[in-house]
């Protein structure tokens, strides 16, 4: 299931209600789904933003940040499998510095300054490392096309929104089986959402199993 833009969403709830003379009332349904997701999974919903790749020098201990570029929350070092860097305290360096010395890669960073990473130990190859930035998430509104709710769970804002507009037209029932299907899939995109923050790989849109308008969703494969 996917949507070109949050106006298409907005039909679809609709249409899913079979009460098109509501769509008004459905972006507020739509901004309380989101704002519910936010305060109940702040903790793994950062939205993290890859940046350019930067190549490591063999026995420099440091690598050099693009100024105004965002925080950095994780490194990763480009290698088949990929490495993550942790971000560490000046004891917890110092530590790597000595028992890591001679390894291959580093294994953990420390900022020396507004856009200077430690890397320890020095690293012995020019492999590259790419930061992930935290930003913001992108707005819901009529024209949206880039939201991260609506590319990564489409699912969960369609059934959650339903849920609402059962609430309002006090159909309990339907709502109840689409409160079914909106859990399960806030379920699945949470656990895939800590399941990418634990990995630090590349950040991937996950495909959610298509519904129908009788709030049926089709099984995984």
């Amino acid at each position: 299931m996917s949507y070109q833009s949050y106006r298409e969403l907005v039909s679809k709830v609709a249409a899913l209600l079979n009460r098109p003379d509501l769509e008004g009332s459905i972006p507020e349904w739509l901004q309380l789904v989101e704002s519910e997701f936010m305060k109940e999974c702040r903790d793994i919903t950062e939205n993290l933003t890859e940046g350019t790749p930067i190549a490591m020098v063999v026995d420099q201990d440091y690598i050099d940040l693009p100024a105004g570029a965002g925080v950095v929350k994780m490194l990763r070092i480009d290698t088949t499998p990929e490495k993550n860097l942790r971000i560490v305290s000046q004891r917890e360096m110092d530590d790597n510095r000595i028992a890591k010395r001679g390894q291959t890669f580093p294994v953990s960073a420390m900022f020396t300054g507004a856009t200077k990473l430690s890397l320890a130990p020095p690293p012995q190859t020019t492999d590259t490392v790419t930061p992930l930035y935290s930003t913001s998430f992108a707005d819901i509104d009529q024209d949206s096309t880039d939201n991260r709710l609506l590319i990564e769970a489409p699912e969960m804002l369609l059934y959650g929104a339903a849920v609402h507009g059962c609430n309002f037209t006090e159909e309990f029932d339907t709502g109840a089986r689409f409160a079914a299907v909106y859990q399960d899939a806030k379920a699945k995109y949470k656990k895939w959402l800590a399941r990418k923050r634990m990995s630090g790989g590349k950040l991937r849109v996950r495909a959610f199993p298509a519904a129908t308008h009788d709030g049926h969703v089709q099984r995984w494969r």
